[in-house]
């Protein structure tokens, strides 16, 4: 991104142009939301037509996204969402933001059971485990499927409501710098 002198983009430059903060969560829920289904379009393609170059190609889509943007989102709540929450000292809220903690721990777990079958399905291997793949696959989505639905009801609201406008700045900052960190891990500045 560049600014009117066609000069890159400081760190501080970049976040003030980041997008707000709730609008990347809810986007990366659709996003993730999508990927599920890919997830069940690999298994069903899988079936019908072998691991071919389709297959390999999606699997590796569905890994990649997973394991840098899924885990991004996670962070993303873990350091900005949850604690106002908790510090709210709404007891149910409390109890919610600590169920969906536990549902992160698990969303990674299922996720670290399906990795070994998407790495052997994108490197081309045939996968004699598909009812294993879709059982995982099928859980995994249930338990997403849940957890996003709880945070956009119950939670993204009540964040919204508590956050004041310097700590959605920071968050928008924090998130921005978080990512351009992954994606220039050198620090430099695009061209």
């Amino acid at each position: 991104m560049t600014h009117s002198s066609d000069r890159p983009l400081s760190h501080a430059q970049a976040a003030f142009y980041a997008p707000m903060p709730f609008d990347v969560l809810d986007s990366c829920h659709q996003e993730i939301l999508s990927m599920l289904d890919d997830l069940h379009t690999l298994i069903e393609h899988v079936s019908a037509q072998g691991v071919d170059a389709t297959a390999r190609t999606l699997s590796r889509s569905i890994h990649l996204f997973f394991t840098t943007t899924g885990l991004q989102h996670h962070l993303d709540e873990e350091q900005h969402v949850f604690p106002t929450l908790v510090q709210s000292g709404d007891l149910d809220m409390v109890r919610t933001i600590e169920h969906l903690r536990q549902d992160h721990v698990e969303i990674e777990a299922q996720w670290l059971r399906l990795v070994p079958h998407l790495d052997m399905i994108a490197r081309g291997y045939s996968h004699p485990y598909l009812g294993e793949i879709r059982e995982l696959a099928l859980r995994f989505t249930a338990l997403c499927r849940q957890h996003i639905e709880e945070e956009e009801r119950a939670v993204y609201p009540h964040a919204k409501a508590k956050l004041s406008s310097q700590d959605i700045d920071a968050m928008r900052r924090e998130m921005a710098e978080r990512r351009d960190a992954l994606l220039n891990p050198n620090g430099e500045q695009p061209p």
